[in-house]
């Protein structure tokens, strides 16, 4: 089937991940929210380089580690600073990449996410040139209904998303991997 009435819609984070983990101060299982900082920590030639998070409930500090034992001159320079800066944009980058929290074991909690779903181009869903395919850029994997979203942008219910999915009239695509714009 082809798809000329195409529409390009990107999912993208409004806040950084906040982390699920068992808390020392508690003594049991915490959601750890960002604290939208940077730790830089030099040992001799090596560098740390942490984002902090902090326990919602007793404040207790997390770091979830972005560079361990890593000597200074392989961080480019640009990206050393906007971590001694706190660059919003590079605690953003980190705090929504799923790689840094697989590869350190950090669960993500997934119920506290905040997105935004924004079109890619001008192209608008034309319900008079049949079928209509709707992808959704998914860079982050966030956990989503495709057809809550297909029922937001069209702003028609579910089960009316449901209806025209069954019906050949739409189809709802997930694309995952694709860069961030903003």
């Amino acid at each position: 089937m082809s798809y000329v009435n195409k529409t390009e819609y990107m999912i993208i984070p409004t806040n950084t991940f906040n982390i699920l983990r068992g808390c020392a101060g508690c003594g049991y299982k915490q959601t750890f929210i960002c604290k939208e900082n940077f730790r830089v920590n030099a040992n001799g030639n090596f560098l740390d380089v942490w984002l902090i998070y902090g326990c919602n409930k007793c404040r207790h500090i997390y770091n979830l580690p972005i560079y361990e034992r890593i000597k200074a001159d392989k961080i480019p320079k640009n990206e050393y600073q906007s971590f001694i800066e706190n660059d919003k944009k590079t605690l953003f980058r980190y705090g929504t990449d799923k790689s840094v929290f697989t590869k350190n074991r950090a669960e993500i909690d997934w119920k506290t996410v905040e997105y935004k779903v924004t079109p890619m181009n001008e192209n608008k869903p034309d319900f008079s040139k049949m079928p209509v395919l709707i992808e959704l850029y998914n860079f982050c994997d966030i956990p989503v209904r495709t057809d809550k979203i297909a029922a937001d942008i069209l702003q028609i219910s579910r089960s009316k998303v449901t209806q025209l999915v069954n019906e050949g009239l739409l189809s709802v695509k997930m694309v995952k991997g694709k860069e961030i714009i903003q």
